[in-house]
């Protein structure tokens, strides 16, 4: 079995779609690059597959993207004219072995899409394989730096659906005034994520803010920031919404973040996340706690909070969006 598995990756056959991917010989067409660092192990048996995974992710990207596609062994910065990053982990589990990756911009270190591949059996690792390609493939063909900001990538099936509005056409609102390209008042006032990590030893407000301002945008909705944090009183939050006009306060607060180390930083967090009116009525409140979130190697605490910030308000989702449609 594992030199069935040893041999398939050693030659990176891996299909997408019933499609068999070329050799890497193949030319690449198209501007954008991407590069597939080796997936993090959690022990060593297992990280023999780590690079040829990387190996079979990168030539079934190649194929289903029409792009250069590489795989990098340095965990640093991004090779020069790199578009995209995907990393990722091996996971063992009782009932098999698990794959996950992310997608990030090389050049802010956002993460903007996250897939998993359900757990198989060590011998169905070519079949976990295929399912990333084909879960990684629209969100890397949808990225494009140049309009991020203007049309970001969504949640699948997220676009809101507001009694009254519709949020299909998203642009941030800077400075509590709605963007010239919308006219349409925010939706959201995004308050400043609040919170606690390592027992207060890390920081949460810069990197849970911005993942809130990313939920905001891959939901397809307008959003105006506030220095306040989503600690603060429901009616002190309603305030902000007279600034922009925004219906709603959306407002984390992270509970607690907790981290571990073996090989790779993984952290798991609790938090709560609360919609709030205009007349500051909590129209809707979710505690929310993580399953463990695996970094990749080199990252630090910051990513890890992004990462479990990113998982609570996407638990949330489901209640969101039930309190927006009433």
């Amino acid at each position: 079995m594992t030199f069935r598995l040893a041999a398939f990756f050693a030659l990176g056959v891996v299909t997408a779609g019933g499609v068999a991917v070329a050799d890497a010989s193949d030319q690449s067409q198209g501007a954008k690059r991407v590069t597939v660092y080796p997936l993090v192990a959690p022990t060593s048996d297992l990280g023999i597959y780590s690079r040829p995974i990387a190996d079979a992710l990168a030539k079934g990207l190649k194929k289903e993207l029409g792009v250069e596609v590489s795989v990098s062994e340095d965990t640093g910065d991004a090779p020069a004219g790199v578009d995209l990053i995907i990393d990722g982990s091996i996971l063992k589990e009782k009932r098999g072995i698990g794959l996950e990756a992310r997608v990030r911009d090389p050049a802010s270190g956002r993460q903007v899409g996250a897939v998993s591949a359900r757990i198989r059996p060590l011998e169905n690792l070519e079949a976990s394989a295929t399912e990333l390609v084909e879960k990684l493939a629209p969100i890397a063909s949808a990225w494009r730096k140049k309009e991020r900001a203007r049309a970001p990538i969504r949640l699948s099936g997220s676009v809101l659906e507001v009694p009254g509005r519709s949020e299909t056409s998203p642009s941030v609102a800077e400075n509590g005034a709605p963007s010239s390209a919308n006219k349409r008042p925010p939706l959201f006032v995004v308050a400043q994520a609040g919170g606690n990590a390592a027992g207060g030893a890390v920081r949460v407000d810069i990197d849970a803010t911005h993942a809130s301002y990313a939920f905001a945008e891959r939901l397809g909705a307008t959003y105006a920031t506030t220095r306040l944090t989503g600690s603060e009183e429901a009616k002190t939050l309603a305030k902000e919404t007279a600034k922009s006009g925004a219906l709603y306060v959306l407002a984390l607060y992270l509970r607690e973040v907790k981290f571990s180390y073996r090989g790779v930083l993984s952290a798991r967090g609790s938090a709560v996340v609360r919609l709030i009116d205009r007349d500051g009525t909590v129209v809707m409140q979710k505690s929310v706690s993580t399953d463990t979130v695996v970094g990749s190697r080199g990252d630090r605490h910051t990513a890890l909070i992004y990462a479990v910030a990113e998982q609570c308000l996407d638990i949330a989702m489901p209640d969101l969006k039930k309190a927006l449609a009433k």
